[in-house]
């Protein structure tokens, strides 16, 4: 599939000369080689813009697109993760959420320690 020939249909359907969503075809060609799944969810937000631009809405830039993409991730990250707890114990209240009980106690910059056991698969040390 060409990405090139595929915006210029896309365009053609809705009554745009190319030149007007030229800056698109990068998220063409990314839809190109992705997943059909990912593919079509590009595809049919690309669709969505260019709708918009044909029907004279100056909001339907390449920023309005890329801000629906940023949203829709982001709600596909918080329904993966909403029922997520993580895998170490919640900070002790008392210490204000620092081990060792205090910002600056401890050893490291500013005494802030992370022990081997706060962070997943021995990422611990001193920050």
């Amino acid at each position: 599939m060409d990405a090139e020939r595929l915006l210029h249909r896309m365009c053609r359907r809705r009554g745009l000369p190319t030149s007007r969503a030229s800056e698109l075809l990068p998220l063409v060609q990314r839809a190109v080689i992705s997943s059909s799944r990912v593919r079509q969810r590009l595809l049919t937000l690309i669709d969505r813009n260019l709708a918009r631009r044909s029907g004279g809405d100056p909001s339907a830039t390449l920023e309005s697109l890329e801000a629906e993409l940023d949203d829709e991730v982001l709600v596909s990250v918080a329904r993966r993760v909403h029922a997520w707890s993580p895998p170490w114990k919640p900070r002790d209240a008392d210490s204000g959420g620092y081990p060792n009980g205090g910002g600056n106690s401890g050893s490291g910059q500013d005494g802030f320690d992370l022990g081997e056991g706060d962070l997943p698969g021995g990422l611990g040390g001193t920050l």
